[in-house]
């Protein structure tokens, strides 16, 4: 991509963006990339939502965070994904107030995100460590109120944290861009690492308990009651392995862009930084990768989604066989 073209507003030459100048065939590939990343991430974590409202067998704790990750998604894959695309290599039309609540949005999308996969990480860790009191102390009620604290919690992280960007005097370099800039340190802090030592802290002990536990079964194989609880224990770590999967993933798709957004010193843009591209990319690949995970490691979800596809669920009711 080059880096000039034509002025955004030739009548304003003097305030005026230069509009990023893209090959013919660069915009069409990134085009059709993006347009079926949309339409793949819109459609793959619709199959998860209405999986996991249709059929009771899947309304379990658990599913209920993954259900609002997958809110998520579909969200990005909706109304970010498509904006994205239309940005591409044009000017910023839309005025200012546009463009900060569309970064407003993807930030508030983000933190959302970020903290319920927090949340998957407490869920696997309560199940592990405390199973007596799982079902108390993860009930649906208290998970809702968590998974609702999370994104209220996301609002106002983004209001703090987004400096000035609904000010009326908050400068531009020139017409045609669409720019924020962001409190890097509390961004980095509250924003990244304190929820990623969160997980990772959480991970690594449900996985030092449940290898343990597996250790002393095995000491005493001979008897029923520890082969029972040798199946318990294989049970939970690979329920742990299978959530870990999708953190890991997440926290690998996720940790380029806030690498990218720091690198500037917080300030986030639509022009023709290659870098943004790449790294939102990544953040949008994560966002269709979900929904192929649970397919993959989840039986119950494969049905689920195969009836809801067939047309089934019209037929013979929300219950999985």
């Amino acid at each position: 991509m080059e880096e000039e073209g034509e002025l955004c507003f030739p009548q304003m030459p003097n305030r005026s963006c230069r509009l990023p100048r893209v090959e013919p065939s660069e915009s069409l590939v990134y085009s059709l990339i993006l347009g079926s990343l949309s339409v793949l991430v819109t459609v793959l974590n619709l199959l998860v939502i209405l999986s996991i409202c249709c059929f009771r067998q899947l309304q379990t704790s658990t599913n209920q965070i993954l259900l609002s990750l997958a809110c998520s998604d579909f969200l990005l894959g909706l109304v970010v994904i498509p904006v994205s695309f239309w940005t591409w290599g044009r000017c910023w039309t839309w005025g200012e107030y546009a463009c900060t609540s569309y970064y407003f949005f993807i930030a508030s999308l983000q933190i959302a995100t970020l903290y319920t996969v927090v949340l998957i990480s407490v869920d696997r860790y309560v199940a592990v460590m405390d199973p007596m009191r799982y079902r108390t102390r993860m009930s649906t009620c208290n998970v809702r109120i968590s998974i609702g604290a999370t994104w209220c919690y996301a609002v106002l992280f983004c209001f703090i944290t987004m400096n000035g960007m609904f000010a009326p005097d908050k400068p531009v370099r020139c017409l045609g861009e669409c720019t924020i800039t962001v409190l890097v340190e509390g961004d980095l802090i509250l924003g990244l690492m304190l929820p990623l030592l969160i997980i990772i802290g959480l991970y690594a002990r449900i996985l030092s308990v449940v290898v343990a536990k597996i250790q002393t079964a095995q000491l005493n194989c001979t008897s029923h009651v520890s082969d029972k609880m040798k199946v318990k224990q294989m049970f939970e770590l690979k329920a742990a392995k299978n959530l870990g999967i999708v953190v890991a993933v997440h926290l690998l798709c996720l940790i380029p862009y806030y690498s990218t957004s720091y690198s500037t010193g917080g300030a986030i843009d639509t022009g023709g930084n290659v870098s943004f591209y790449i790294s939102g990319f990544l953040l949008f690949l994560n966002s269709l990768i979900n929904p192929i995970i649970y397919v993959l490691i989840y039986p119950k979800f494969r049905k689920a989604f195969k009836i809801i596809i067939t047309l089934k669920i019209l037929c013979s009711g929300p219950v999985l066989q």
